[in-house]
């Protein structure tokens, strides 16, 4: 039947279908598989890179995390009304954020206190409360936080005060 719709084709026809297929098939073969291939493999070789870094990160993250203390060992020091502002104050150098100190009032004397913020770097706070919490179960009992113009920093009033494990 092929052969027969072929012979019945003019030889101007047959050439012209020759070389369209020629020139069409290798178009095909192209957009059709080796496109997709290569995109894969490049989508592939983004994923890679990308795992990588997470990898990386993860493992700087690991030794950040190894370096806290242990949340059930206790404090090195004894935290009592009197040391307790001092502590605070050592703990806001310790993380470099004494220089974002606006004030500290207190509310019950010696075991309470709120320390405000004009603007913080929201993720040095969270360590920073985080920190205080693991290492001298000092609690937070009340974060108040509105965000700055500037992305990643915030004003706070962060209120702190003793445990009643100390």
């Amino acid at each position: 039947m092929i052969k027969i719709w072929w012979q019945n084709l003019s030889l101007r026809d047959q050439q012209l279908l020759i070389i369209s297929s020629a020139i069409l098939l290798p178009v095909l073969l192209f957009f059709l598989v080796l496109s997709p291939l290569s995109n894969s493999v490049t989508d592939l070789k983004q994923q890679v890179i990308s795992q990588r870094k997470l990898v990386d990160w993860m493992q700087v993250e690991t030794s950040q995390i190894k370096k806290f203390p242990n949340a059930n060992e206790q404090s090195s020091q004894t935290i009592t009304p009197d040391n307790f502002a001092n502590i605070i104050l050592l703990s806001l150098q310790a993380k470099d954020l004494k220089q974002y100190l606006q004030s500290t009032i207190d509310l019950n004397s010696t075991t309470m206190k709120t320390i405000k913020f004009k603007t913080v770097p929201f993720d040095s706070l969270i360590d920073w409360i985080t920190l205080l919490w693991q290492q001298d179960q000092i609690k937070t009992s009340r974060l108040n936080i509105s965000t700055d113009h500037v992305n990643g920093l915030v004003a706070a009033d962060v209120t702190v005060s003793l445990s009643s494990k100390n």
